[in-house]
């Protein structure tokens, strides 16, 4: 079973997302600033190639963000807290297990973030380095649904857990938390898809 231990090492990995996040966010402010003043433009294309496999990486990373938050999803779905407790305690515990997964995936994107921040004023033309710079604004958008969202996920496996244990039933706040994490699911998932989308406009700006 996973207990108070697994979330004390997933606060740890939250610590260990924010600092790189953090300098992400703060690398995209510096970055917007200089685009939005700088009018220089060299006609020529050139993409770095700490960029090109930054941005594949990311966009891998990114889906199985969005495959690791649907299987959480889907194990919830099967679990039944009055059909069994072992069983229902044994899919809480896988359920935390995949959310912890999906917590180190968000450290690897946010690294892949920094990459492609970090070379973004290499980028030529200038419109496209203006893509990009949205496309990576919207992935830490994603980032930081997915801090609600394992909020919300923990409050509601947490309170899942004691409901087997106790054989009551579910309360209002437990569904309220179940609720909104499906809810950030679907925005994650949505802005994988706009993350996506920009990625694919800026491979034809080039």
């Amino acid at each position: 079973m996973i207990g108070f231990t697994t979330l004390s090492k997933e606060k740890k990995i939250i610590k260990l997302v924010f600092a790189p996040v953090l300098v992400v966010v703060l690398g995209i402010v510096v970055v917007y600033f200089f685009l939005s003043f700088s009018s220089t433009e060299n006609k020529e294309i050139f993409l770095p190639q700490e960029f090109v496999e930054a941005r594949k990486s990311a966009s891998e990373i990114s889906q199985e963000v969005v495959n690791l938050t649907s299987g959480v999803r889907d194990k919830i779905k099967i679990a039944d807290v009055h059909s069994g407790k072992e069983d229902a305690l044994k899919i809480i515990s896988e359920a935390k297990s995949l959310n912890v997964q999906t917590h180190q995936k968000i450290v690897d994107l946010s690294y892949a973030l920094q990459v492609m921040a970090g070379s973004l004023f290499e980028i030529q033309p200038i419109e496209s380095q203006r893509v990009a710079y949205e496309a990576i604004t919207t992935e830490i958008s994603l980032i930081s649904e997915f801090f609600a969202y394992t909020e919300h996920l923990n409050a509601f496996l947490n309170d899942l857990e004691s409901i087997a244990l106790s054989g009551e039933g579910t309360t209002p706040f437990s569904e309220g938390n179940l609720n909104k994490a499906n809810e950030k699911v679907e925005v994650i998932n949505t802005l994988n898809k706009e993350f996506l989308s920009k990625i694919e406009v800026f491979d034809k700006s080039l």
